[in-house]
Formats: structure tokens, sequence, C-alpha cells
């Protein structure tokens, strides 16, 4: 950014239709890249699952808070991306 470091911005995803939009803008019509954008509780319910999905394959960070309990975690598997 101004000052050539990363300026990295957590985005909470709310539960828009289609909720990367902004980021979409921000990211055409700037010299913002993608790269410095954390979203956050993407997997807050299945449609902003699917479009984080999409996100996802930019080869950029997404954070996707659980809330299970540490029993249930072995029996879940990771290949749901």
């Amino acid at each position: 950014m101004i000052g050539g470091k990363a300026g990295i911005i957590n985005m909470h995803i709310g539960d828009a239709r289609d909720p990367f939009h902004p980021l979409h803008d921000i990211v055409a019509n700037s010299r913002m890249g993608y790269k410095q954008f954390v979203p956050t509780h993407c997997n807050r319910n299945d449609y902003i699952l699917q479009y984080t999905k999409e996100y996802g394959k930019k080869d950029i960070w997404i954070l996707l808070p659980v809330r299970i309990p540490i029993i249930w975690m072995k029996k879940l598997s990771p290949l749901w991306l």
C-alpha cells in the first residue's frame, strides 16, 4: 500500500446473497489485490460457503471459525473444500 507494506484487512462476511461482490469491486477499482483481504466467518451459511469455495481457488487465505466439540472433530473430513 502507501508505505510498501502488506496492509492486511480482515473482512467479516455478512449474509448478502453475493457476499464477495464488494471485495471484487475494490480489487477491480483500486491497486489493492485479493491477498490483502482475509474474509472471515465464511461458513456462516450454505450459500456463502459455496461462494467461499470459488473465492478460495484464488490461492488466498480465508477464515472458517469452528464451533464443534473436539470429540466430533475426529469424524470430520477436511475434503469438503
